[in-house]
């Protein structure tokens, strides 16, 4: 199958001291930081599509590799391509998530400009990686980013970057899916723990209508998982509490 290459975003720097259209060397570490942003995004995106897989498909990460050839001309605009394989066809290509990825993370941080929620796609373990995101930039530069399926441009400053950085310190709630075997349970408390594969265990609240399910699983744990579907607090750095 042959590879084809296509742009996927324009990452651009602007003001200070790309006003004469160079590059400095020392903006790198800001492409390398986008690129880790978009990674979890991307995964949570393919989980989601099959909740029925425990792991993501082999070099995953790899096959989200991206590439530049040139800094286009008068600007110190950098297109970003991906190659993918691609049959023949007359169709085009479908998206897959890191071009979902890319939405999601252009939605975020207009969302922070504006200062609205942020989109609930958004993995909030992502939220701390934007700290290494923007680090190079001085007050008056700013990263411009144009998604090639949109004709708007979002800016990214060290105003977002800071927006971002206040909401790391706190705690947040996400949906989350589980699977794993009950270890123990409180039917006084209705509070029941939960050991996922990796041996992390979990504490869950169950209601009284749930109260036989937790038994039955608990009683024959040896036999019988839980998948569980719900609300979870985390810490500020995306560990579950």
């Amino acid at each position: 199958m042959a590879l084809a290459k296509y742009e996927l975003v324009v990452h651009k720097f602007a003001g200070g001291r790309f006003d004469d259209h160079g590059l400095h060397v020392d903006v790198l570490p800001d492409l390398l930081a986008y690129k880790n942003i978009l990674i979890e995004p991307a995964k949570e995106l393919w989980r989601s599509k099959h909740p029925e897989r425990q792991r993501l498909p082999k070099n995953f990460e790899d096959s989200l590799s991206l590439k530049f050839y040139t800094i286009q001309p008068g600007s110190a605009a950098i297109p970003l391509f991906r190659e993918v394989e691609a049959p023949e066809s007359l169709f085009p290509r479908e998206p897959d998530e890191l071009d979902e990825a890319v939405e999601v993370v252009t939605d975020t941080i207009e969302a922070v400009g504006e200062d609205r929620a942020l989109p609930d796609a958004l993995p909030k373990n992502v939220i701390p990686l934007f700290e290494n995101y923007g680090k190079t930039l001085r007050p008056d530069e700013r990263i411009e980013l144009k998604p090639a399926t949109r004709s708007k441009i979002t800016r990214y400053s060290s105003k977002e970057r800071e927006r971002l950085a206040r909401l790391v310190g706190t705690s947040y709630e996400d949906i989350v899916e589980l699977t794993g075997e009950i270890r123990a349970a409180d039917l006084d408390g209705s509070n029941f723990a939960l050991k996922l594969a990796d041996g992390t265990k979990i504490l869950g609240k169950f209601s009284p209508e749930q109260e036989t399910l937790i038994t039955d699983v608990l009683r024959e744990h040896a036999q019988r998982w839980l998948h569980v579907k719900g609300r979870a607090e985390f810490f500020p750095n995306g560990q579950m509490k």
